[in-house]
């Protein structure tokens, strides 16, 4: 057909619907890309973006006070436990926070700590305690025992997520998919900032949703699954996920769209596809449980060596905050018409106000206030989620390209996200790439807690979804191209001069 003369753009033969339809189709579908490369080009393409992913980030990292700081997360404090390492890396003691002066780095050093400043120890816990290992990393890579920050672990584990991502890609043949997605969330100026110069874990939330879809896109490209990797994945994306947990909450819901991809594999039996999200949420709780029965040794372990050194002890709270209070604290991103503010004092001391009136359990009477207000008033809450979801599409990150101290942010309107989405995802239904569907979404939950939780202090940069949008209509366009510049060429070898 491309070879008829007679056959112009527009035009179909009796039957056959449009060439426009066809070639849109065929877009969506990202048919040329995985034809365009031979096999060993692709190797190369793949093995020339594992050694640039690296150097362009190191990159990001050596100027890393150049960077955005316009995007950072302004609405928590975070765990920081830069205090505790020292403790840990030379007397396996934590969580004891050391605020005395240190004056060597080495194991003597610690052993005097606490043999003679002792009473000026404090072992106390906290929420996301998991991060302090990640400290060992640093040290790994070159910081100092006892000054030693997140940065470079969370640079290292940035950067491996990345080549994991862009490799997952790679293999189920969509290349110029995975790079233009690679470049768009590697430049994102929230994540970089929060990964290479904040000294904090906000940055985990994507690094996890990374590592965790590069885990099922092999699984949902359109090939016969690998059965070692049916097995192996839920396993590892269940532990990193209950490991994740122990780092930052935000990383936990992306388990939902993995779940939902793992149930959709396609070429596994109806009966064997539940299996695989229960494998997942198995290794996920367990992975959980452990962290949680770790900690608490070692609290215990740490809390009788600084008492018999004379230091301090605090009790230890609960491991994680109870489900309504941030769902509380968040109905105030927008007003505070009702008493809400994100200020955990503002919740605690409505909680003893509300002692007064009769003994209440703390969540339960988060959750009774919440619902009385819902319910006298549902068009103040439906406000708030309308304008939720404008945030986190309109007022998001702009898809940017960056390396070093240089960005280019492209010419894309923030408003216009949510409707390329819904476009796109119109599009891939009506040419049934279910394939397309489910990779597109599986970045959706991190968009749960701006959503559901609370969207102001930039918590809506957790979303990626944007970029996603942006970097699958990219990924059209090139298909359109190269069917473009094919139809032209047929037409030339065919028509002689």
């Amino acid at each position: 057909m491309g070879n008829d003369p007679q056959f112009t753009a527009g035009q179909a033969p009796a039957g056959q619907a449009p060439r426009w339809r066809q070639a849109l189709g065929a877009a969506l579908g990202f048919e040329r890309q995985r034809t365009l490369l031979a096999p060993r080009a692709r190797l190369g393409f793949w093995l020339v973006g594992l050694v640039f992913i690296p150097l362009w980030q190191v990159s990001h990292y050596v100027y890393r006070d150049a960077l955005d700081i316009g995007y950072t997360n302004m609405a928590s404090a975070g765990a920081r436990w830069d205090k505790h390492f020292f403790m840990l890396y030379h007397l396996n003691l934590f969580p004891v926070r050391c605020d005395v002066e240190i004056r060597s780095a080495e194991a003597a050093e610690a052993e005097r700590i606490l043999r003679e400043e002792g009473a000026k120890l404090l072992a106390a816990t906290n929420v996301d305690q998991l991060p302090v290992y990640l400290h060992f990393v640093d040290v790994w890579l070159g910081g100092h025992q006892a000054r030693s920050e997140l940065n470079r672990a969370n640079a290292f584990f940035f950067t491996l997520a990345l080549m994991a991502f862009f490799s997952a890609l790679a293999w189920v043949r969509l290349e110029f998919l995975g790079l233009t997605l690679t470049l768009l969330i590697g430049s994102n100026p929230f994540q970089l900032f929060e990964t290479h110069a904040s000294n904090n874990a906000f940055c985990w939330p994507i690094i996890t949703a990374l590592f965790a879809m590069a885990a099922v896109i092999p699984l949902l490209g359109g090939f016969k699954p690998s059965c070692w990797w049916l097995v192996l994945a839920p396993i590892m994306v269940g532990l990193l996920l209950g490991s994740a947990r122990h780092i930052r909450g935000e990383c936990v819901p992306i388990a939902g769209t993995i779940c939902l991809a793992l149930l959709l594999v396609p070429g596994v039996r109806w009966w064997a596809r539940p299996l695989l999200p229960a494998v997942l949420v198995v290794a996920m709780y367990s992975a959980m449980h452990a962290w949680e029965a770790h900690f608490k040794n070692k609290f215990d372990e740490a809390a009788e060596i600084v008492t018999k050194a004379g230091g301090k002890v605090e009790k230890a709270p609960e491991t994680f905050h109870p489900h309504w209070h941030p769902i509380w604290c968040g109905l105030g991103d927008f007003d505070d018409r009702y008493g809400y503010l994100w200020d955990d004092r503002v919740a605690y001391e409505y909680y003893r106000t509300a002692l007064a009136r009769g003994p209440h359990e703390y969540d339960t009477s988060l959750k009774n206030k919440i619902w009385a207000d819902i319910k006298r008033d549902p068009g103040w809450f439906f406000s708030i989620v309308g304008r939720r979801i404008w945030r986190v599409f309109a007022e998001n990150t702009p898809p940017r390209l960056s390396a070093g101290p240089i960005h280019v942010d492209l010419p894309f309107p923030g408003a216009a996200a949510l409707f390329l989405i819904l476009a796109l995802l119109v599009g891939f239904c009506l040419t049934r790439n279910w394939e397309a569907v489910k990779l597109f979404l599986l970045p959706a939950p991190l968009a749960a807690t701006p959503l559901l939780v609370y969207s102001g202090g930039n918590l809506q940069c957790y979303s990626i979804l944007h970029l996603f949008a942006v970097g699958f209509m990219l990924a059209v366009v090139f298909e359109l191209a190269c069917l473009r510049w094919k139809a032209s060429t047929s037409i030339q070898v065919a028509v002689p001069a």
